[in-house]
């Protein structure tokens, strides 16, 4: 993961929120073809802890426990946890950001 990216995006998305241009519904985390399902946890936690310090707590962050194309009947890929935040979206429609690859908005296309 490119921590640093991320962590410039949560500031760019702290300042945003400020100005009242944008809400979060969440933060999809995956893990790349090298990552463990736990690097993706303890990288969530980091999440947490920076939106918590810069009054973003409300923000939920989920992982995936599965890489772009490895998803199975027991295992939560990025594309169903993408399906579940569009499921309640309000009614005006979302903006989806993404910082890194494209394979999981992709499988999200094609299967919804």
């Amino acid at each position: 993961y490119d921590q640093v990216g991320i962590f410039l995006a949560i500031a760019m998305f702290r300042a945003l929120y400020a100005l009242g241009t944008i809400d979060c519904m969440g933060i999809i985390l995956s893990p790349g073809p090298h990552d463990t399902p736990a690097d993706v946890r303890q990288l969530a936690e980091k999440v947490q802890v920076i939106l918590k310090e810069i009054g973003l707590a409300h923000v939920p962050v989920f992982t995936s426990d599965a890489p772009c194309g490895h998803g199975g009947v027991d295992r939560l890929t990025a594309a169903g946890l993408l399906e579940r935040l569009y499921r309640f979206a309000p009614p005006a429609g979302i903006c989806l950001v993404v910082l890194h690859g494209l394979g999981d908005i992709a499988e999200f296309v094609e299967r919804y």
